[in-house]
């Protein structure tokens, strides 16, 4: 046989490629295994990490400002929120307010100062007193605002499967001065702040953070 004829042995007879001992890829079955350990590790950090942890329960509420609005040497301004009475009980004095002016200014900072049932509604009217800097402009009376109340807290876990369950999260427990933590230092600094605290009860006093 010629030495043509001896190179031209077909492909199918030829070994099969291999990676070098110790090189090889991961068969199908260990590579599947790495992969669901790794998400279960995932899972239980996460479980772990949510039932040792808490989240802020908030109240969404709107209401308007009080007065002729703004801000003066006297004192900030005021806004009265309306609260479904089911929700009013976990709402306390000190308890810090995210806020919104329609249309005037967003980011604004207040506290609950009074807490006022009347027996002929269904509602609570909270009167939150406004701890933010000034605004550009002030704002008239009767302006809408948008705001969330800062109520307690609740476990992490618990909190994430009632919003799982489309359910608002219930506080497990309330810190006013933990929860005051939450507005800015420079904030609770402030004379605004300090005049509050001289005139509410001792809960708002300010709190290092």
């Amino acid at each position: 046989m010629s030495q043509e004829q001896g190179s031209s042995t077909p492909l199918l007879g030829r070994p099969e490629p291999h990676f070098a001992e110790g090189q090889h890829w991961p068969s199908r079955g260990w590579l599947g295994r790495i992969l669901w350990s790794g998400f279960l590790l995932i899972v239980l950090v996460t479980m772990v990490l949510a039932s040792t942890t808490d989240m802020v329960v908030q109240v969404s509420l709107a209401g308007s400002t009080d007065g002729s609005g703004g801000f003066s040497n006297d004192g900030a301004g005021t806004v009265t929120l309306i609260c479904p009475v089911n929700e009013s009980e976990q709402v306390l004095v000190g308890h810090p307010v995210s806020l919104r002016i329609v249309g005037v200014a967003d980011d604004l900072w207040g506290i609950v100062k009074e807490k006022i049932v009347e027996s002929m509604d269904s509602h609570v009217r909270l009167s939150v007193a406004i701890v933010s800097p000034p605004v550009d402009q002030p704002f008239p009376a009767g302006q809408g605002c948008q705001a969330k109340v800062m109520i307690g807290f609740v476990s992490t876990l618990n909190g994430l499967w009632q919003l799982a369950i489309n359910q608002s999260p219930i506080a497990a427990y309330t810190d006013v001065e933990r929860l005051q933590l939450y507005i800015p230092p420079v904030l609770r600094e402030s004379r605004q702040f300090r005049r509050i605290a001289e005139k509410a009860p001792r809960s708002l006093n300010p709190v290092d953070g």
